[in-house]
């Protein structure tokens, strides 16, 4: 059902009536769920999308791709996203495929959407930032398909990273998102953090101190009731071995922090998105070479029982709007 607000972004220069016409009309449900996480996330392939709007659902593959296609371009007609075809690197090295990012006019709408939105906006379309905002998707969308796996799990709520760093009240730590796991009548908070292999590790050891000093410093107990697990996810298994080495450095600096470091959690972002599982033993810790899973190995202070999380409004058929991947069952519309 199409909202009652009509859309009123103005378009650029050379914009044909016909656009501007166009504009006029109510954004449906699904293209406003499409803005909302366009302005979260920045980039999103079409397939990206398709799982964000149809997971859990009983859509077909077809008309999921169908659908899809449908509200992004409609979108681009309206002037408020934009497609983009980039060459990328990592494990995708040489995938070329379109991907799509709001407008200056989108993101107006977006803002009017969640006034909780920063003012400022990202104008790179630089393929580092595409390169992260796809990946920090992809840790989403497979924390989710963990959680739909297994009997009583689910993921909560998720935050992007201008929401995470005001949640931790912090404005030197930013990670990429922040997600509220439930597991049967427990919740694990975690943070994540996306590694390229771009960053020189001095710089890698400056932000795991900033993470420590954070957890030391007990701000974000005003808005987390416990610390949560920080996922570092690298591109390749030596890498990901080399950050964690990164990090023990950082906690055997004066003053020593155990007791935070045993938060951190290293994976490959392969690992991660090709096992639907929460359960299987891929993550290293600090200070050992064995691996562990989320759940059986998650601290005791860190795996308690379920606190009251705000994640915003719900809708009808259970999914969180904004802050939380929708798990829709409605039929196709």
């Amino acid at each position: 059902m199409a909202r009652s607000t009509a859309v009123s972004a103005r378009p650029g220069a050379g914009t044909s009536a016909l656009l501007m016409r166009y504009t006029t009309v109510p954004l449906s449900d699904r293209e406003t769920e499409v803005l909302a996480y366009l302005a979260r996330l920045r980039y999103l392939s079409a397939a990206q999308v398709s799982e964000f709007l149809f997971a859990g659902s009983a859509v077909t593959a077809r008309s999921r791709l169908v659908m899809t296609h449908r509200v992004l371009q409609s979108l681009r007609r309206r002037g408020l996203a934009a497609m983009t075809t980039r060459m990328f690197g990592g494990p995708s090295e040489g995938a070329l495929y379109p991907v799509y990012g709001l407008t200056s006019a989108g993101w107006r709408i977006a803002r009017t959407q969640d006034p909780a939105m920063p003012s400022w906006r990202l104008k790179s379309s630089g393929a580092l930032l595409i390169r992260r905002a796809l990946a920090t998707a992809d840790v989403l969308l497979a924390i989710a398909r963990a959680a739909r796996a297994h009997d009583g799990h689910a993921l909560a709520s998720w935050e992007c990273d201008w929401q995470a760093a005001r949640r931790l009240g912090s404005s030197c730590v930013r990670p990429d998102a922040y997600v509220v796991y439930r597991a049967a009548h427990q919740r694990i908070h975690l943070l994540t953090e996306v590694d390229l292999g771009t960053d020189h590790t001095l710089e890698i050891g400056r932000r795991f101190s900033r993470y420590l000093d954070l957890c030391e410093g007990g701000a974000w107990q005003a808005q987390i009731p416990v610390w949560p697990l920080v996922l570092v996810l690298a591109e390749t298994r030596a890498r990901a071995t080399q950050l964690r080495r990164v990090c023990e450095l950082a906690v055997a600096r004066p003053p020593r922090r155990s007791a935070a470091s045993a938060t951190f959690r290293f994976a490959t972002l392969g690992h991660l998105t090709a096992d639907a599982s929460v359960e299987r033993a891929i993550w290293q810790v600090v200070g050992s070479e064995a691996r562990v899973s989320l759940l059986a190995d998650t601290p005791a202070s860190l795996d308690s029982p379920a606190p009251v999380i705000p994640s915003g409004p719900e809708k009808t058929d259970g999914s969180i709007l904004s802050s939380s991947i929708p798990r829709q069952s409605r039929a196709a519309s």
